[in-house]
């Protein structure tokens, strides 16, 4: 077990190197996550859970959820992102999505992905609200 973990741990380690020493696939996975607005829609997501923590944490200062919000770029964020695409994908796979997110379909999927997105996260919170519905009032008989 001991053996397969630090196997695991080496074989990540020399795949982000190895991606490091790569610009092409650098500059790709760069591209990719423009074109795509990864990044954006991930720091979005980022922002979203800061506010949901602001007011989970009222005897949090507003000021620092403010500096913390104001401090994060989006930028930094990507560079983050990455190593880790790096480390999952081939160069490849990164290459075959930007070439179909550069065509018609890829186009047309990403123009109707933020909407698609808000779509799912509404019937997703639709959803658990009704699931937890009889459970809250099961929890409230007791």
């Amino acid at each position: 077990m001991r053996t397969a973990l630090l196997t695991l741990v080496l074989s990540c380690i020399l795949s982000v190197q190895a991606a490091e020493k790569d610009p092409a696939l650098i500059q790709d996975i760069r591209k990719f996550l423009e074109l795509t607005n990864v990044a954006e829609l991930s720091f979005a997501d980022i922002k979203t859970n800061i506010e949901l923590q602001s007011r989970a944490n009222p005897d949090v200062p507003a000021e620092f959820w403010k500096e913390l919000t104001d401090k994060l770029k989006p930028q930094e964020f990507v560079e983050r992102m990455v190593p880790i695409y790096a480390s999952h994908f081939s160069h490849a796979e990164i290459k075959s999505w930007i070439a179909f997110f550069e065509s018609p379909h890829g186009q047309s999927f990403l123009k109707s992905q933020v909407a698609v997105l808000k779509e799912c996260s509404a019937a997703g919170q639709a959803y658990v609200e009704e699931v937890a519905a009889p459970l809250l009032k099961k929890l409230q008989k007791k």
